[in-house]
């Protein structure tokens, strides 16, 4: 065994095992395909896409849904940029902000204090569901109909990855790697 004395550890960190937390969590519930009530519930980030152009990092809304097991669900990692639409006159940085009913932006200064703004505040959303696979970065499913039902008839929020990718957490029983379902932001619905 190795001297505890030759490692320079320093002590633990003080516990409190009267508010012990095991790790353990609630089963995560999405919420079926559809439009909710969302709210930003962390401070928007600006960044560039590769082309240069603004692009607004969210990195968390939450589903506002009371009463039910998916209310606080979490989308996360949702980007906006302000770069056109080759099909019409809009952004999706700017249909994100009419769903606040916010427009009128018209530099990057502008879009950046409108994106802030919207921290704690709620707007409508249609949400899906998307899975991705990261042993082989593809994603496999676009969309909550994708995911199997499962035995007891509801939506599975996982599937086995479809190219076969192995999950090696135990060398000596491989099995598929699993496919998780997470939420992800559809059409913001503009405010009038």
């Amino acid at each position: 065994m190795t001297d505890i004395n030759s490692l320079n550890l320093r002590e633990p960190d003080p516990i409190d095992y009267e508010n012990y937390d095991s790790g353990e969590r609630k089963a995560v519930v999405l919420p079926p395909k559809g439009v909710y009530t969302l709210t930003v519930a962390a401070p928007p980030e600006a960044m560039a896409t590769q082309d240069q152009y603004l692009m607004i990092h969210f990195p968390s809304l939450k589903i506002m849904a009371p009463g039910t097991p998916y209310d606080g669900a979490e989308i996360r990692f949702t980007k906006k940029s302000v770069k056109k639409f080759a099909n019409r006159e809009g952004t999706p940085l700017g249909d994100m902000l009419l769903a606040f009913g916010l427009k009128g932006q018209r530099t990057n200064q502008d879009y950046i204090n409108a994106a802030l703004s919207t921290q704690g505040q709620a707007f409508q959303s249609s949400v899906d569901w998307r899975g991705y696979c990261s042993g082989c970065s593809t994603e496999h499913a676009k969309k909550m109909e994708d995911f199997p039902i499962g035995a007891d008839g509801q939506r599975q929020q996982w599937m086995d990855c479809p190219s076969g990718c192995l999950d090696q957490t135990d060398p000596n029983n491989p099995r598929p790697k699993r496919v998780w379902a997470n939420l992800t932001l559809g059409w913001p619905k503009a405010r009038k």
